[in-house]
Formats: structure tokens, C-alpha cells, sequence
């Protein structure tokens, strides 16, 4: 990787601390939203900002007469950060609307490795992005998100010429109960291996402080439960994959049928994932998970025109089943205004957790939520004198 590639890193990178420092501390002049949450000294940020890591390995596969195996693994580093929160009263419908607009950014490390004659390509993808984020909640259960994510995915040597490619996602979310939510959008992707645009219809069955089912068709599918106070799990399936370069000649990957590496522009890689995942909690600033499962329906390919955009299914390569693991870990920075029993905030919360930034169909264990326990020892701690001051008579005093 040439030195200049570093400066806009390292400047990214300085960047992205300054604005943690900035906004963990940032207070903003709203009023004080109505809900069942407590009245605070400072009205702040609904949204913390947050730091994410994730890794991914899928293990050797052998797919070819020679011998060949393949296997993929990838490590992203991620975060958003609020730049801007509104909060506005509306006096005809008497609710508070809220706007919320972040950026958003991912760096990327990709290892697909392919051996051949016991011979070991690894070439490193380098996938940079960075975009924005606005999340739109009327106060009357409606909630628009939008999501633009700008990315390049190049080896070391094509990463000085790089192809601008640009993921986003549309959502429209309704509130209907505690235990019911529908959403649908549009979404633009490359986690199948093209560009492709793709609508987007979900639901979520269940409470998001206890056991719910989301749906998020393409997206994913999970099923996620308390194991107690600190545990959660979640079993899923969501595909993966993704579109990246590589420069022509010797230095890019193995040609998998015909051993000839001249030609290749671009490698190309779709799967899904069938898992389950242990998350722990320690409050509302950290949280941990390891998860694993089966990877099927496999498949790969290895074009040298890298502006074909659809690819016929007869083209691709088929891998065998395999098995991965994942691991990722996320952190949440400064103070914002808890929200407790406010359900379409519950569902801001959700949909700004379960996308994350950079195209990579992952997602983080979602903090912001008060537990059920948490819940009820916030109520009783905001039990004020004037709530209960009719229960008494001052004469039984004396």
C-alpha cells in the first residue's frame, strides 16, 4: 500500500476523534420531550456516538479437480456520529417531532485466499466509505430513515485508481403497538455480488425490550431474545458478499480454472448466513458478541470487464457449504436523553442499530433500549414528592 494512501487515513482517523470528543459533549437547546422517560438537568443527543468493530472468517473449501480451496475472511471498523438533533413541538397534534442526522463511516480489511499447488494468494481489499445518515420521527408512530454510504473496494494497486460505488437505503417504519412495527423502502446493494436496486418490506413481531422477530426482507431475518440481565442472543440469516477490484497482471488473485491471472479486474463473492450469536451488555456503553454458523449457497466469480453490472447465475463458481465464525464489539461514547416506554423512539433506536454503515449487512447489539428491570428502576427512581404528597397527612407527623 503506497504512503500517500495513508495521508487521507490518518486524516479520516483524526477527524472521526474529533467528533466523538465534540458530540459526546454536545448539548443542544430542545425542549423537554414528552414521555415517560425523567425530566433531565440538559436535553442532549437521542443517539450516542458509537464505535463498532466486526471480523469474519469462513473456513477451506475445496471446489476443483486441482485441488483449489477458497476461504474468506474480513475485519471492519466503523462509527457513527450525531452532527445535528432537532427536537420541534407540534401544537395542533400536541407531539414532539424529532430529526436526527449523523455520519456515518467503514474501513474495511478483506482476505479472500485462494490455494493452489500449495501456493497461497491473499490478496488485501481495502474498502473505505464514508456517508451519511437521517432518521425522521413525526411523534405519531410514522419514522423515515434515509442512509447513503459511498465506498471503494480495491486491492493495494487499484485502490490508486478507484471505482466510486455507492450504497443506500430508504425506509419507511410505522409504529403500530408495542409489538408490531411494519417498514418498507427501497435499497440499493452490493451484498449479492451486482449493484442491484431492491425493495425492502419487513415487519417486527414481538417487544423490543424482550423476545421479537425482525424482518427485513433482502436484508435479514433474526429472532432475538434476553438470556438475562446482561445476555442476549439472536439466531439469523442474511446474505453476504460483496463486488471488489484488483489490478491485472501478476500480482492479482489465481484465476480458479485456467491458473491464468492476466486478466482479472474484478472478483465477485455472494453467500448466506445461517447462525446464532451471544451478545453481553455491560450498561449502556459496551457490549461484546461471538456468533457462528452455517455458510450456504455459495458463489463466486472472476470477471476482467469490471463494468458489467448484471451476471448471468450460469457464470458464477459454486462452493461447497462451510461453516463460519464472527466476533465484533461496540462502543458507545457521552450522554444523551434516555428514553423509557417511548416506543417509536424504541423503533428509531432499532433501525439505526441493525444498519450499520458500509454496505457489510452487519449489525450491532442494540444498547439503547432500557431493559425491562432497568425500566423499572428508572420509573421508581423519578417517583417524585409531588406524585405521592396527596398520600399523606401531615398531621400523622405528630
Amino acid at each position: 500500500m503506497h504512503k500517500k494512501i495513508y495521508i487521507p487515513l490518518w486524516v479520516s482517523l483524526l477527524f472521526g476523534i474529533q467528533l466523538f470528543a465534540r458530540a459526546g459533549g454536545i448539548e443542544t437547546s430542545l425542549q423537554q420531550m414528552v414521555s415517560d422517560s425523567s425530566p433531565q438537568k440538559s436535553v442532549q443527543n437521542y443517539i450516542r456516538p458509537a464505535f463498532f468493530l466486526n471480523t469474519f472468517r469462513t473456513n477451506p473449501v475445496k471446489f476443483n479437480k486441482l485441488g483449489t480451496s477458497y476461504a474468506f475472511s474480513q475485519t471492519d471498523l466503523g462509527f457513527y456520529v450525531p452532527l445535528f438533533t432537532k427536537t420541534a413541538w407540534n401544537e395542533s397534534n400536541q407531539v414532539y417531532q424529532t430529526f436526527h442526522f449523523l455520519l456515518t463511516g467503514n474501513f474495511l480489511i478483506a482476505r479472500p485466499e485462494v490455494e493452489l499447488l500449495k501456493t497461497t494468494l491473499a490478496p488485501k481489499i481495502f474498502k473505505p466509505g464514508i456517508g451519511l445518515r437521517a432518521i425522521y420521527a413525526n411523534g405519531k408512530k410514522n419514522t423515515w430513515f434515509v442512509d447513503v454510504s459511498p465506498f471503494v473496494a480495491q486491492d493495494g494497486y487499484t485502490i490508486n485508481n478507484p471505482t466510486l460505488r455507492f450504497a443506500s437505503i430508504v425506509l419507511f417504519n410505522r409504529t403500530v403497538s408495542r409489538n408490531f412495527s411494519y417498514r418498507i423502502g427501497m435499497l440499493k446493494t452490493f451484498v449479492f455480488g451486482e449493484a442491484l436496486p431492491l425493495p425492502i418490506l419487513g415487519v417486527r413481531l414481538g417487544p423490543l425490550d424482550g423476545v421479537y422477530l425482525n424482518v427485513h426482507l433482502p436484508r435479514n431475518i433474526s429472532l432475538n431474545f434476553p438470556l438475562g440481565s446482561h445476555l442476549d442472543g439472536s439466531a439469523f440469516f442474511k446474505p453476504m458478499g460483496g463486488v471488489y477490484n484488483f489490478r491485472k497482471g501478476d500480482n492479482s488473485i489465481l484465476s480458479w480454472e485456467k491458473g491464468n491471472i492476466s486478466a482479472i479486474e474484478q472478483f465477485r463473492r455472494k453467500e448466506y448466513l445461517s447462525g446464532l450469536q451471544i451478545s453481553y451488555s455491560s450498561g449502556s456503553n459496551f457490549s461484546i458478541y461471538i456468533g457462528g454458523g452455517l455458510v450456504t449457497n455459495r458463489k463466486v466469480i472472476l470477471l476482467s470487464d469490471k463494468k458489467a453490472d448484471r451476471v448471468a447465475d450460469a457464470h458464477w463458481v459454486q462452493l461447497d457449504n462451510s461453516v463460519f465464525i464472527n466476533f465484533g464489539l461496540t462502543l458507545k461514547f457521552g450522554e444523551a436523553k434516555r428514553m423509557v416506554n417511548n416506543l417509536q423512539m424504541y423503533d428509531v433506536f432499532d433501525l439505526n442499530n441493525s444498519i450499520q454503515p458500509g454496505d457489510n449487512n452487519s449489525s450491532s447489539p442494540n444498547m439503547d433500549i432500557p431493559r425491562k428491570n432497568e425500566k423499572a428502576a428508572d420509573q421508581l427512581q423519578n417517583l417524585q414528592y409531588q406524585d405521592v404528597k396527596d398520600l399523606f397527612d401531615t398531621n400523622d407527623l405528630y
